[in-house]
């Protein structure tokens, strides 16, 4: 791990919410099977802790995955809170106990572009740079973030460079 990007995710508190920053210019937050989409962020609530959000940061010489306050951009004006706990009932009240990061070759270096926590209770939550395409595909793109609890479609999600799939398997 690496506090240059992400900061390791809080131990020995409960997941308490889920909340995925989504700009105002998004009428809805799109989800296929396997993936939610954020468009800004996601913030892991443990109550008596700083919140963890995760973001990305695509301004050079970083395109990666990040704990980094946002820059002061203007992006924050125009994002928003929406709190999608209930997507995630299967990590709420559960302490991470790992994190892993996958990265990805740049031009800049190595960077990180995916972050899974492992819970106590045998559950994972994985954030990764990404989007989704109409018919529900994800593909790489440095300012958007995607979301998965399935070991499944994470490990299928591999973009050019990567050295290990969302999944951070490698």
């Amino acid at each position: 791990m690496t506090a240059r990007f992400v900061r390791e995710a809080p131990r020995g508190v409960p997941l308490r919410r889920v909340l995925y920053g989504k700009s105002d210019w998004d009428g809805w937050l799109p989800r296929c099977e396997g993936f939610d989409a954020a468009t800004a962020s996601v913030t892991l609530d443990f109550g008596a802790t700083v919140p963890y959000t995760l973001r990305w940061r695509a301004r050079e010489p970083f395109e990666c995955l990040t704990t980094r306050p946002q820059d002061d951009d203007g992006l924050a004006l125009l994002t928003r809170t929406v709190d999608v706990s209930g997507r995630w009932g299967g990590v709420l009240g559960a302490q991470v106990v790992a994190q892993h990061l996958a990265w990805r070759a740049t031009e800049s270096g190595l960077q990180p572009w995916s972050s899974r926590l492992d819970f106590d209770n045998g559950r994972r939550l994985g954030v990764c740079l990404g989007e989704l395409s109409a018919e529900g595909v994800p593909s790489y793109l440095p300012d958007a973030l995607l979301v998965t609890g399935s070991e499944e479609h994470a490990t299928a999600y591999r973009p050019p460079g990567a050295l290990a799939s969302a999944w951070c398997d490698g």
